[in-house]
């Protein structure tokens, strides 16, 4: 998953640059998830659509991130081509002790799942909040529960680690 700034998102050429460097290093596209915040998506106004709808044809997968974070999201989801929604961590870590934290997570699942959207859950640092979010439904997972955040070069290791 990498996050896109506004600024990328405003940057010429940008889906072509992206192919390039997934044809380099022989990524498949849909091994890519990029990931763009509403408000991201809102300070790019009027170039994200025709850019986000040029990444969706390179074949790479379009997320938003931080879902619930920002009341203008669930426009975004229904007008723009995404694959998936991330939850933002501050739902997350409360569900193991807020019910209506536990019914806003549950909500975000059953909607994205009832619009083909796929889930991943941030910010999970417990077994509970895992074991939660699994029964829910949701289909990845992130956060130092799982994976503390990697340096470019110990990705190639942890991967290898993981596949064992």
């Amino acid at each position: 998953m990498v996050n896109l700034s506004a600024r990328q998102l405003r940057q010429p050429g940008l889906a072509g640059m992206i192919s390039g460097l997934l044809r380099t290093h022989g990524i498949a596209p849909e091994r890519l998830v990029l990931e763009v915040t509403g408000h991201t998506i809102l300070e790019a106004a009027g170039i994200t659509t025709e850019t986000l709808h040029t990444l969706k044809a390179t074949g790479v997968m379009l997320a938003i991130d931080d879902f619930g974070v920002d009341a203008s999201a669930l426009s975004l989801v229904r007008r723009l081509p995404f694959d998936g929604l991330k939850v933002d961590r501050s739902f997350v870590r409360e569900i193991a002790m807020d019910w209506p934290s536990l019914s806003i997570v549950r909500t975000f699942v059953s909607l994205a799942h009832d619009l083909g959207l796929r889930v991943t859950a941030e910010g999970i640092e417990t077994t509970d909040e895992l074991g939660r979010l699994r029964e829910m439904g949701c289909d990845y997972g992130q956060g130092y529960f799982l994976a503390p955040p990697l340096e470019p070069d110990e990705v190639p290791e942890y991967i290898r680690w993981v596949q064992r």
